[in-house]
């Protein structure tokens, strides 16, 4: 992957990534969101892309208040429990 980025790829990835979580530690709903999350103790879990687009799409729109987070997605995956009851 690096390869084909080439060295500039690679720096704007790493500048992206920094303001991104920037983005994410300085909003405190989004931190809410992510710690009510984290308390569920679910393995390998994610949240979906829309609580991330909405932060960034408010950002770069200059939104003075952020777009309110009508549901978030919680996805995970327990590879030691794959019954359809877990699902």
């Amino acid at each position: 992957m690096g390869i084909l980025l080439g060295v500039e790829g690679m720096m704007k990835t790493a500048v992206y990534a920094q303001q991104l979580r920037s983005l994410i530690y300085n909003s405190d709903a989004t931190m809410r969101i992510l710690a009510a999350a984290r308390s569920c103790s679910l393995p390998n879990w994610l949240v979906g892309a829309g609580l991330v687009r909405n932060l960034v799409w408010d950002h770069l729109h200059e939104y003075e208040q952020p777009t309110p987070a009508r549901d978030v997605d919680v996805a995970f995956f327990d590879a030691d429990d794959l019954t359809p009851e877990r699902d």
